[in-house]
């Protein structure tokens, strides 16, 4: 029976860690004990025509994957064009390599580590465990080759970072600032193409509901045809909900997505992600955690609170969720408008000459009065009188 090796191990902590394909340069210039480990592993071994090629190809992988992506070179130096892509995308990769990292090398990347005989499953799982990290981004492993065909002993280690949930108190105060606001905007980016927030993401969007813009990174999370879908976030429909809203809601944003605020700084901010961007973003409340679990259903989450709270205001959202739907109806791609309604519709929400004169103070207090005689209605009927309107 063949000894298993350290090359071995060090692929079998990417098999482990769901990498799908390991990209790699000639053989001639590569570490030839790691692609015969990943024969041996039958992973699918892809050639490329230069380190930095392979580096791009195996970043553009993990991003794409959910999992580390891989390439096998002679030397870091060999890949800066892809590891710096790799820095500034937030991909997650793993490039093994043969030789010393130099000091230009190692500043793109987020550590180097040495696979050595006895520790190379540590070191491996270390690795991966660092290169999904947010904000994720590269990692260099160096596999000497006198190193590479050593024997080592394989050992099961975990290879997904732990995410800490949010504090109770962080989660009050976003519920607070969900249910009190009138003209929500969400903005999604890159961290909801992970785990399980795509799914989380649409029942929240139509649970609040608002509009929800993207960046580049973020969009195909909720799919464009989507009612509340409104596009990128620089672009003009984006900016006029920005400026209109009382409330920013950053699902996944990671600071490196936008070169500059698109919103108003006097705007509150509401930050839901992996990572906290609290100096770039300008975020009131931040809630940090696993996106899906902090939105999803279980007590004690976001969704159970803003149920809650929700029930206590129920006529604050019923008169957010009418002018909602026409934003969504008006401004939405896929809109035709009628020759007898669609402009006064399209002038009441995208700020037209109608939708100022029935805007301002006037129709504050005439809203106002209508919530006065629906509290007198609900008193006299004893809690008969309303129904909680469904968002």
């Amino acid at each position: 029976m063949t000894a298993t090796t350290v090359a071995d191990i060090v692929v079998d902590g990417l098999a482990r860690a769901t990498t799908p394909r390991i990209f790699t340069v000639e053989r001639a210039s590569s570490v030839v004990a790691v692609s015969q480990a990943v024969e041996r592993r039958r992973l699918p071994i892809v050639s490329a025509d230069s380190g930095a090629a392979a580096t791009l190809m195996a970043a553009v992988t993990g991003e794409l994957a959910d999992a580390p992506g891989a390439v096998i070179l002679a030397a870091a130096a060999d890949a800066r064009a892809g590891l710096r892509y790799a820095s500034a995308s937030r991909a997650p990769l793993i490039a093994m390599v043969e030789r010393s990292v130099g000091a230009e090398a190692a500043s793109l990347v987020k550590g180097v580590v040495e696979a050595e005989p006895m520790s190379a499953a540590h070191w491996i799982a270390h690795a991966v465990q660092l290169a999904m990290r947010d904000p994720r981004g590269p990692v260099v492993v160096r596999v000497a080759r006198d190193a590479a065909t050593e024997a080592a002993l394989p050992v099961r280690t975990s290879l997904r970072p732990a995410v800490a949930p949010p504090s109770s108190a962080a989660l009050d105060d976003a519920a607070r600032l969900l249910v009190s606001a009138v003209r929500p905007v969400l903005v999604v980016g890159l961290e909801c193409r992970t785990g399980d927030a795509g799914g989380w993401l649409r029942p929240f969007v139509e649970t609040l509901p608002a509009p929800t813009l993207t960046t580049l990174k973020g969009k195909g999370v909720l799919p464009d045809p989507h009612p509340l879908a409104f596009g990128l976030v620089s672009s003009a429909v984006g900016r006029s909900l920005l400026e209109r809203a009382d409330l920013v809601v950053t699902v996944g944003v990671d600071a490196v997505e936008l070169r500059s605020r698109p919103w108003p700084i006097t705007t509150p901010l509401l930050h839901l992600g992996r990572t906290s961007h609290a100096d770039a973003l300008g975020a009131k409340v931040e809630l940090i955690g696993d996106i899906a679990l902090t939105g999803s259903a279980p007590p004690g989450t976001l969704a159970r609170r803003l149920g809650r709270r929700r029930a206590r205001s129920s006529q604050t959202l019923g008169h957010r969720a009418r002018p909602l739907r026409a934003l969504a109806r008006v401004t939405h791609p896929s809109y035709r408008p009628r020759a007898d309604a669609g402009r006064n519709d399209r002038d009441r929400w995208l700020g037209g000459s109608r939708g100022r004169r029935r805007g301002g103070m006037a129709g504050r207090r005439a809203q106002r009065a209508v919530d006065r005689r629906r509290a007198a209605r609900l008193r006299v009927g004893g809690g008969r009188g309303i129904r909680a309107p469904s968002c």
